[in-house]
């Protein structure tokens, strides 16, 4: 069981690369499911952002992770920006007290850090600067990994699959 949490910047590629993963479980014959604060924007099919209720966007979202651990899915992918540790906190101690596995998934596209072509290829109309801002606060996946490496030091080691784009954390 696999919590991976998508990290990257908007426009980066994480929900492409959130899509490969759940086609990558289908052939494996695992299920898996995407979560997705973005998803609570979406009405009658539109994407309509309101600051206002970013708090409960994100507390939304994670019962819908935990709903999503509760019923055994093999692979929960959380889809978003996830780029500080304070980010991932929540979903982490959720994948820790439930034995999943965690695994720290950026984007390897060329444009990953690039805030102009993000910017233009953001789906949100997420401002430029606040991408800017998100791509200047962004911690690698090793940093994240070893800081909940420290924390729960006694539930997890660090996996053998591991480079810029990817950093795993496996149950002992």
């Amino acid at each position: 069981m696999w919590m991976i949490l998508m990290r990257g910047i908007p426009g980066s590629g994480k929900t492409w690369l959130s899509n490969y993963y759940v086609e990558e479980a289908r052939k494996l014959g695992l299920s898996s499911i995407v979560r997705s604060t973005d998803q609570f924007w979406m009405k009658t099919g539109s994407y309509v952002f309101d600051p206002d209720f970013l708090g409960e966007a994100h507390k939304w979202n994670q019962e819908n992770v935990q709903s999503s651990i509760n019923a055994c899915v093999n692979w929960v992918i959380v889809d978003n920006t996830n780029t500080t540790a304070w980010e991932c906190q929540s979903y982490v101690e959720m994948a820790a007290n439930a034995n999943y596995n965690v695994a720290f998934r950026s984007p390897n596209t060329s444009w990953a850090f690039d805030v102009e072509e993000c910017f233009q290829r953001n789906t949100h109309n997420v401002p430029f600067e606040s991408i800017r801002k998100m791509k200047e606060r962004f911690q690698s996946n090793k940093n994240i990994a070893n800081h909940f490496l420290g924390k729960y030091k006694n539930k997890y080691s660090i996996g053998s699959n591991f480079n810029d784009y990817s950093y795993d954390l496996v149950t002992v």
